[in-house]
């Protein structure tokens, strides 16, 4: 090293030829005061000049602003930190590793309206998902939502809705994911809430004609036959044709008697021990016709309890 000019701000290094580096003076001036804050700190004396250091800072070019901030931020002043960088993405780590979750939101909200360049569609969802992430490890559910709603977790945002008992929330979620084409999240949703139609159709739409049919056969033996059709003119004509398909009119008796007994609703969890009877109900008994009382009056007593 050969030394620095403080009036020209530089240093100036030698080895095979010299070198020069931008150093202005009032960059070591910055980190003097710093280093003797963070002394003083340490002795447990409280030396608060920040009115100086922003002089200092305030002095400096944009590159070296940020250079400054990077210093700060090692020495773990963030807010000093925070108050010497220009770049709105720096604003968001710092404001992230203070916990201002508020900041961080309108921050990135910003930066979305601004995005035009879609190579950084990434970076900005990357920031949503570590913002989302912090949420949900304070409880802050609500904005935790927001944020994986906006880099596109719906499987997160699902289990959230679903842990919370939100119906709504899981609705929402369904529908998002259905005109998103996140065919298994939508799918989940549906069978939660108990939408066996939407189940069904959208098997269909994503081409899955057999697990369509396995479906209705299953919970909605109305809708057997038409699913049938579909997956019968889809069906591939180079192989073994289709089996025709029967539906069983006591399975179609069940649905009936279910579809009235879950449209009194449901009763509340800490009625099950009264109602596992009515619950645990054997719906292919072979006595005819089937007894509706084990099926629906049970359960509609339920609710009134």
């Amino acid at each position: 090293m050969i030394g620095h000019s403080a009036q020209s701000g530089m240093l100036y290094l030698c080895q095979d030829d010299v070198v020069a580096y931008p150093l202005p003076i009032d960059y070591l001036r910055f980190h003097s005061f710093v280093s003797f804050k963070i002394e003083a700190a340490e002795q447990g004396v409280e030396y608060d000049d920040d009115q100086e250091l922003d002089d200092i800072i305030s002095s400096f070019e944009p590159a070296m602003r940020e250079r400054a901030s990077e210093f700060l931020e090692s020495v773990g002043e963030y807010k000093l930190a925070l108050r010497s960088s220009v770049e709105p993405e720096r604003h968001f780590e710092l404001h992230l590793k203070l916990g201002n979750v508020k900041d961080c939101l309108r921050i990135l909200h910003e930066l979305q309206a601004q995005q035009s360049d879609k190579s950084r569609d990434d970076v900005l969802r990357s920031k949503w998902k570590r913002l989302g992430t912090h949420c949900l490890d304070t409880n802050d559910y609500n904005t935790a939502v927001e944020c994986l709603m906006n880099c596109g977790d719906y499987s997160s945002c699902m289990l959230i809705y679903i842990t919370s008992g939100n119906r709504d929330g899981i609705a929402k979620i369904a529908e998002i994911a259905t005109k998103e084409g996140v065919a298994n999240i939508a799918f989940t949703c549906h069978y939660i809430l108990n939408n066996i139609p939407e189940c069904i159709d959208l098997l269909h739409r994503t081409g899955r004609h057999s697990e369509a049919c396995i479906m209705a056969r299953t919970y909605k033996p109305s809708a057997l036959q038409a699913s049938y059709e579909k997956w019968n003119n889809a069906y591939n004509p180079n192989l073994p044709a289709l089996e025709e398909t029967t539906v069983d009119q006591d399975a179609l008796e069940i649905e009936k008697l279910l579809s009235e007994r879950l449209a009194t609703g449901f009763p509340q969890a800490k009625e099950y021990p009264k109602l596992k009877e009515a619950v645990y109900v054997n719906l292919l008994r072979s006595e005819t016709p089937i007894d509706r009382s084990a099926i629906a009056s049970d359960w509609s007593a339920g609710i009134n309890l």
